[in-house]
């Protein structure tokens, strides 16, 4: 049993709750905006639309190593995706989600520091803003491990018992 205890136990953690909790999140909003009111199931990135080209991020550091994946859909007001764009920002880096699609599903891995996130984009600021749902959010989690005197003591509860049972 004791062998054991020194294994790490991967988790995960569904929506934006615990650890991943939207209020734990940095939002770097310039002209854009980000709805709340369905947190912790969902919530919606909006690109600005002030005239001026400029972006809105809502980012946030994993806090152990796997796999990050959500569901999400777009939709713009805009002559087009090019316009209002929407993606994921890697450690600084960008990649666009929004090209031709209008919604899936996307994951990819990460490291325990590695800060992740949301981008929307407005590069001409005018002709309306862009929406973007993100659901069915999943991240890894750290699941405590349990103490070596724990386990230890839950086997002798369990030779205790075993011993007891034999003597009725």
């Amino acid at each position: 049993v004791l062998a054991f205890s020194s294994l790490a136990n991967a988790g995960l953690i569904t929506n934006f709750t615990d650890e991943y909790d939207v209020n734990n999140w940095t939002q770097n909003l310039n002209s854009g905006s980000i709805g709340l009111s369905l947190a912790p199931t969902e919530f919606t990135l909006i690109s600005g639309n002030d005239s001026f080209a400029d972006f809105s991020d809502f980012t946030i550091a994993a806090v152990d190593t796997g796999v990050v994946k959500f569901d999400w859909s777009y939709t713009t007001e805009d002559w087009g995706q090019q316009f209002d764009p929407f993606g994921v920002i890697f450690n600084g880096e960008y990649t666009q989600l929004s090209n031709s699609a209008s919604s899936g599903t996307y994951s990819w891995n990460v490291n325990a520091g590695d800060v992740f996130g949301f981008r929307s984009r407005t590069t001409d600021g005018i002709y309306g803003s862009s929406v973007t749902t993100i659901s069915n959010f999943s991240a890894p989690a750290v699941v405590p491990e349990p103490s070596t005197f724990a386990i230890f003591a839950l086997g002798i509860m369990g030779l205790a018992s075993r011993r007891f049972t034999k003597q009725s």
